[in-house]
């Protein structure tokens, strides 16, 4: 079971996020909770690369989204932004947008989404992988 990464603000200005934060509920959000298999796991496309590999990649480039927080917002940063993108055959990341925000910062959220640009998963077999991942700020 994967536990749940807190990335802690080295400094006062900096906001604290969750890399690992579960999707809204059912009631909230139905098509969006179904859609993001709790957030880490893949959605579709036709190959496969386990929850857990797509979790270690994400919690590994952390500091990028940390920066992100540092440079756009710092710890007047509060809400929640899912990603979603596309794991190639190859492990690079293409298509990679905001499918949700409640940020109201267009510039965090492209800096969020270029560091996601930049990580480089796993070769998933089969094929590509389609996938998303909320980050809440609080």
């Amino acid at each position: 079971m994967l536990m749940s990464l807190f990335v802690t603000a080295l400094a006062k200005d900096e906001a604290e996020f969750d890399m690992d934060a579960p999707p809204p509920s059912a009631a909230a959000e139905p098509a969006a909770a179904a859609d993001m298999d709790e957030g880490r796991d893949m959605d579709e496309g036709q190959g496969e690369l386990l929850p857990s590999q797509i979790s270690a990649v994400i919690k590994k480039g952390s500091w990028t989204v940390q920066d992100c927080v540092t440079r756009y917002g710092g710890s007047a940063v509060q809400g929640r932004m899912v990603v979603s993108w596309e794991i190639t055959s190859s492990g690079a990341v293409a298509n990679a947008k905001t499918a949700e925000s409640n940020l109201r910062n267009p510039m965090l959220e492209d800096c969020v989404v270029a560091g996601v640009k930049r990580l480089k998963f796993p070769a998933p077999s089969g094929g590509t992988v389609l996938t998303s991942h909320p980050f809440v700020f609080n």
